[in-house]
């Protein structure tokens, strides 16, 4: 997705706290594993000086065998990681952490405690391909948006977003759980002909003290 797509995408996903799983997928590009499988008491509100961020600590992915779910560990030490996203954006998962907590009073004795942020209305991980083909074609339709994005499109733009940020290649290799730096390049170069184009404006713009285009504020600012 680009900017203007990626905000109306999340703009929609807050309507409905069970579409928040989307919002979060674009705002820590997590594996869909990973934010199936994450259990509540690896986010977290943490402040530093006046600033306050959410984190979120990945050490478990959601894997169903035909004897049930079983959490591993991500396969590399890359993909064991911390993820800084909005605060605005945990303060929004307490909704739906209440709205849990009444399916789990309703389900009574059929709730499978596995403690986990998104669950479905019984307790245990969502199905990726539901979650994919039902929640988020539905999202896409009401944001106005192309049908042909996917679960691993949400991961993919928030690397992109980051790269047109200004971000570094090996912060956002470290973010998305990437075990090399070469590979997190290769895999978003699609964005490396705007980067360029962005460079030439952000050289205008320290020389002569604003750019004579549009398009590094439109691009780069905005996602910041």
């Amino acid at each position: 997705m680009n900017v203007d797509e990626a905000r109306a995408f999340i703009e929609a996903a807050l309507l409905d706290p069970d579409d928040l799983i989307f919002a979060f997928a674009v705002l820590t590009g997590l594996r869909p594993g990973e934010y199936l499988g994450l259990p509540r008491q690896h986010l977290e509100l943490i402040t530093r000086g006046d600033a306050e961020r959410g984190l979120v600590r990945v050490r478990q992915v959601a894997f169903k065998l035909r004897g049930g779910w079983v959490f591993p560990a991500p396969k590399t030490k890359k993909g064991q990681r911390d993820v800084p996203f909005p605060a605005w954006l945990y303060h929004e998962l307490l909704r739906l952490e209440k709205l849990v907590d009444s399916r789990r009073r309703m389900a009574g004795a059929e709730w499978a405690d596995f403690n986990l942020v998104f669950p479905t209305n019984h307790g245990a991980p969502q199905s990726a391909e539901w979650l994919e083909q039902s929640r988020l074609r539905s999202l896409l339709k009401r944001a106005g948006l192309a049908p042909h994005f996917t679960l691993y499109s949400l991961r993919y733009t928030y690397a992109t977003l980051q790269f047109m940020a200004g971000e570094r290649d090996k912060v956002i290799s470290d973010l998305t759980g990437h075990t090399k730096v070469d590979f997190t390049k290769d895999v978003y170069t699609k964005v490396l002909p705007v980067m360029r184009e962005t460079a030439s404006d952000s050289l205008d713009r320290l020389l002569s003290g604003e750019s004579r285009t549009t398009l590094a504020q439109s691009v780069s600012e905005q996602v910041m």
